[in-house]
């Protein structure tokens, strides 16, 4: 049976997500005008995996937000310095205007009310301010090949869907910046930015993989498809392609 993962596994997760927009946040940041000292929110912090990785590069006033106690506490614990709060993104516990900027990455597919929440992020920041979607990703224009191996997306997308998430909240992402009055929206995805497919047959991908589909495919199965996925990259045959998306917009003046 394939372990239950811990937060320090989350973490690990997060960290390696993290990585993959790393140089889509610089830009980003530069693109808001943010300079040492800017006020910085993030909701939806988890683990702090990628504060931790802003507060390295850059010297921002940060602040994160998270509605899971255990994992604000290890985002503590590793961020010592940042300003943590408990709260969820539906109702943000901040004045109107309090931030030059706030962002999320890979949350909005779990949220139970999208435009809510983007639009507290909204309110949240101030007049010429921006607000960031890091990443999103459409689980519905996933490609995997060759067979079986489509099959390991098929149910993948079907346990995110059983877990809460929205499998396609990547490309609706313009639709729901636009709703909530934002101006100067710019969507795009991460492949366009030259980032690369997600490998499988490394070992934190599999187990997040394999911890998905739980119940949805015998040991067995998992561990033939696991063979199958090893023997394609070796033969230069596997393609799998998640497309994720990106968002910015700024509150107007």
């Amino acid at each position: 049976m394939t372990p239950e993962l811990t937060l320090t596994d989350w973490h690990a997760r997060f960290q390696q997500q993290a990585g993959w927009t790393a140089e889509l946040r610089r830009h980003l940041f530069e693109q808001a005008g943010l300079t040492p000292g800017s006020h910085v929110l993030e909701v939806g912090c988890g683990t702090g995996a990628v504060m931790g990785t802003i507060s390295d590069k850059f010297d921002f006033n940060l602040t994160g937000v998270d509605i899971d106690r255990p994992s604000l506490s290890f985002a503590q614990s590793e961020n010592p310095e940042t300003q943590l709060t408990q709260a969820d993104g539906h109702r943000l516990p901040f004045a109107d205007n309090q931030f030059d900027a706030v962002y999320c990455h890979y949350l909005l597919l779990w949220v139970a009310d999208p435009v809510q929440v983007l639009a507290e992020m909204h309110r949240v920041t101030r007049p010429g301010g921006a607000v960031i979607a890091l990443a999103e990703p459409d689980y519905a224009g996933r490609i995997d090949y060759p067979p079986p191996l489509d099959e390991l997306g098929r149910l993948q997308t079907e346990s995110l869907k059983k877990q809460g998430a929205d499998v396609e909240l990547g490309s609706k992402l313009d639709a729901l910046f636009q709703q909530t009055g934002l101006i100067n929206i710019y969507t795009n995805t991460l492949e366009t930015e030259g980032d690369q497919e997600q490998d499988l047959t490394d070992s934190l991908e599999w187990s997040v993989l394999s911890s998905d589909l739980q119940g949805l495919i015998s040991e067995a199965d998992l561990l033939q498809c696991e063979l199958y996925e090893r023997d394609a990259r070796a033969n230069g045959e596997r393609v799998m392609i998640l497309p994720t998306y990106y968002a910015i917009g700024w509150v107007g003046k």
